[in-house]
């Protein structure tokens, strides 16, 4: 159990790191926002995920709670949340089709980056449970 420290620490500091690369590509976007009066591709899609997964838990909060199986609520509850929130944006994305401008580089850039810091977090979740469940 050693360990323990360490994979706190780690999801610390990977924490740290995902709260930059938000706060960086917000501020890009901000930027191109004031120049072109656009926002980017996906900006819509990316509001429907971050609204629809906390309103999927909440829904299904209640639903669990009276079940009587709360992990109902947190397994399933933000999968839904986030296919109907997907599905909103996607829908906003076509509608405000005309709106929105491609990425520029540098937010292809920051994109990369936060995808590689989620591979990251996907992959010290699975090597801590592997531990913790096998050792």
């Amino acid at each position: 159990m050693a360990l323990i420290p360490w994979i706190g620490f780690t999801v610390f500091v990977l924490a740290i790191a995902g709260v930059v690369i938000a706060f960086s590509t917000l501020k890009v976007q901000r930027q191109e926002f004031r120049k072109t009066g656009k926002h980017p591709k996906g900006h819509f899609v990316g509001m429907g995920m971050a609204l629809g997964l906390p309103l999927g838990f909440a829904v299904t909060l209640p639903l669990g709670i009276a079940l009587g199986n709360i992990a109902f609520a947190v397994t399933l509850g933000p999968g839904f949340g986030l296919a109907i929130g997907i599905a909103i944006g996607a829908h906003l994305e076509k509608k405000h089709e005309k709106e929105l401008r491609p990425l520029t580089e540098k937010e292809k850039k920051i994109h990369r980056i936060s995808m590689l810091l989620l591979i990251g977090l996907l992959l010290l979740g699975v090597t801590v449970f592997a531990l913790l469940t096998f050792l």
